[in-house]
């Protein structure tokens, strides 16, 4: 995906979900496969983004971001666009903490810790995703 492809991507009011995740993912540094795999967790990247999308403890959206994190970055996580940009943000975060690898970043996404049997779970959820979307790939 070119520069110009995620500028236009990120333009268009309506684009396809999975191009905005792609375009997000880019722009922040995090593979779009894994964060493909986190929707897919998270919310079963469900084909549109609905405002009652909220499930678990509090987390909303495609990515599950939870409401602490909307005064932070000062958008409506309701919105497909802001959540996915906030969550692509966080996922970028828990990717450098982890130092790089999937698992534990997904682990610290999930949980905010990498070794909690908790985030653990997870995290193979995570990679089971990953496999899927992208036979072959391992981290």
């Amino acid at each position: 995906m070119t520069l110009a492809t995620i500028i236009l991507a990120l333009a268009i009011p309506h684009a396809p979900a999975s191009v905005e995740i792609a375009a997000w993912s880019i722009l922040r540094g995090v593979d779009p496969t894994l964060t493909l795999a986190i929707c897919r967790v998270e919310s079963g990247h469900v084909p549109e983004h609905r405002r009652d999308r909220v499930r678990g403890p509090g987390g909303i959206g495609r990515m599950q971001v939870h409401p602490q994190w909307q005064s932070r970055f000062g958008c409506d996580l309701y919105e497909r666009r802001c959540n996915v940009a906030v969550g692509t943000a966080l996922l970028r975060s828990a990717l450098v903490s982890a130092g790089g690898d999937w698992r534990g970043a997904a682990a610290i996404y999930n949980d905010g810790k990498r070794g909690t049997v908790k985030g653990q779970a997870y995290a193979a959820r995570v990679m089971r995703e990953v496999r899927r979307i992208r036979p072959g790939r391992v981290s």
